[in-house]
């Protein structure tokens, strides 16, 4: 891939290690003032980490005013991301959601969302003050799992919902992703503002293949966690912009702090330049080792991952690097997962039929070492599944929903709530998101009637082991009735 700028550069770094070299004297922020403490986390990191954990200051340039090493960092990644403008996100993808939101949509104005849209969505929509019409996805009548809108339906609803801006899922939490180019098509139609959430994604342009990426199909704001899978640290992400008249950069001081931390933003500028210098290579190792880690497990008796073609409309495709692993013994996953952690393995997430395992870059030095781990524990959970919890049957983190909701734009948390028994709010209305995390979609929304079947599924999730934020301690929040 050709880019405009020197890609080798890493501003922020350099700037960072120059800091370092110069042994200043920190009459500023932080107080640790390079690590000179006598902590377990001075024993564990060494001084190297202290030392670039630093403030704001005339070398070092300013998140919020970038005329530095921090504006030269952004260019860079908008350049390599193929965008107009990029900007670094310190508070995770959530951040960049939540201003992305705030962008594209006004007080009363209609957005449409994907009932699989993750928690930060909402309470983007929220914040805005706009009502969000909620689209349904459809749900895997085997797996339980969501497969995306159907992009066939799109223009009808626009045009019959008066849809002003829109959010898209792409790839979902469980790597399958569907027709981001005609959806982008048909926003332009209508003039229709899109956010893509792709925070699962930020590595699928580099995978072999032809996988659409929506920042080169220019959707208005892209916004990918690169913790997630591209070797950066945890809470950092991306947000590229194609359409530069939003005022995403300002509705971003919303959601960020005003002392953002340097060596997350310094991993961002180091994972750019590493993929940058070697992307293809990357891309290709990573889809090796998906190939090799799926026919490993493949050859465990019972056990087998799903792919593509598991699945149908309106799935387009999958991440290969998103294992779903499934058996045919009825084990149910999170009696799976459990067993892992026993034995040193740690999954993405666990469900009643699928276990979510994520590969990256940072497992190909210790791919092998992993690799003969998890075919051990497999073959020692098929050696003694008949002990085992298994599977219940029609259990879903995604409540099937068959009609589009209209969801009004309410403060939710200035209003007068209680807390019920969970079998007493059938018929009440939620005060707060019920989510299963991971994934952190919600099963029920601020604003929506907890019906029987709500109430049925929970009481299902809770008995398998499942972990339910918004259910605490038996109890749910709904609104008071006057």
């Amino acid at each position: 891939m050709k880019y405009q700028s020197d890609q080798s550069k890493l501003p922020l770094c350099d700037v960072l290690a120059q800091y370092e070299q110069k042994s200043r004297v920190r009459l500023s922020m932080p107080g640790h003032k390079g690590g000179h403490l006598d902590t377990c986390l001075t024993h564990a990191w060494g001084s190297g980490l202290w030392q670039w954990d630093i403030t704001e200051l005339a070398m070092t340039d300013q998140l919020y005013h970038a005329r530095g090493c921090l504006r030269d960092a952004q260019q860079l990644l908008a350049d390599f991301l193929g965008a107009e403008q990029a900007f670094f996100l310190v508070n995770g993808a959530s951040a960049g959601l939540m201003a992305g939101i705030l962008s594209v949509v006004k007080p009363e104005e209609r957005i449409l969302i994907p009932r699989n849209a993750h928690g930060s969505i909402w309470r983007g929509v929220t914040l805005a003050g706009a009502e969000a019409v909620v689209m349904p996805v459809a749900i895997d009548d085997v797996w339980q799992i969501p497969l995306g809108i159907d992009v066939g339906q799109i223009e009808r609803v626009i045009k019959e919902y008066g849809i002003k801006a829109m959010v898209a899922v792409y790839p979902t939490y469980h790597g399958l992703y569907g027709d981001i180019s005609s959806l982008i098509e048909i926003c332009r139609k209508y003039d229709v503002k899109l956010v893509v959430d792709m925070a699962h994604g930020g590595h699928l342009p580099y995978l072999p293949g032809d996988i659409a990426n929506p920042i080169a199909l220019g959707a208005d704001i892209v916004v990918q966690s690169w913790h997630k899978t591209m070797g950066s640290l945890t809470q950092t992400a991306v947000a590229a912009v194609q359409n530069t008249a939003l005022p995403f950069g300002k509705n971003l001081l919303y959601f960020q702090s005003t002392s953002p931390s340097y060596p997350l933003m310094a991993s961002l500028d180091a994972a750019r330049g590493m993929w940058a210098a070697k992307s293809e290579e990357l891309g290709r190792a990573l889809a090796a080792w998906a190939e090799e880690f799926s026919l490993a497990i493949a050859q465990v008796d019972g056990w087998r991952t799903l792919r593509a073609d598991d699945f149908a409309y309106p799935v387009a495709g999958k991440d290969c690097t998103r294992i779903l692993l499934v058996n045919d013994m009825g084990v149910s996953g999170f009696a799976v997962a459990d067993r892992f952690s026993e034995m040193g393995i740690d999954v993405e997430m666990a469900e009643e039929q699928v276990v979510t395992m994520i590969l990256a870059i940072g497992d190909l030095p210790q791919k092998g070492d992993m690799k003969d781990r998890v075919v051990a524990a497999l073959q020692d959970i098929s050696a003694n599944y008949k002990a085992l919890p298994k599977a219940a049957k029609n259990i879903t983190a995604y409540l099937p929903q068959q009609e589009i909701v209209v969801l009004s734009s309410q403060p939710w948390w200035s209003r007068d709530v209680i807390s019920l028994p969970l079998m007493g709010t059938e018929g009440k209305i939620a005060a707060e998101m019920i989510s299963l995390y991971p994934p952190g979609v919600p099963l029920v929304l601020p604003g929506e009637e907890i019906t029987a079947a709500v109430v049925a599924l929970l009481e299902k999730i809770v008995a398998a082991g499942g972990s339910v934020q918004g259910y605490d301690d038996g109890k749910i929040t709904v609104l008071a009735e006057k």
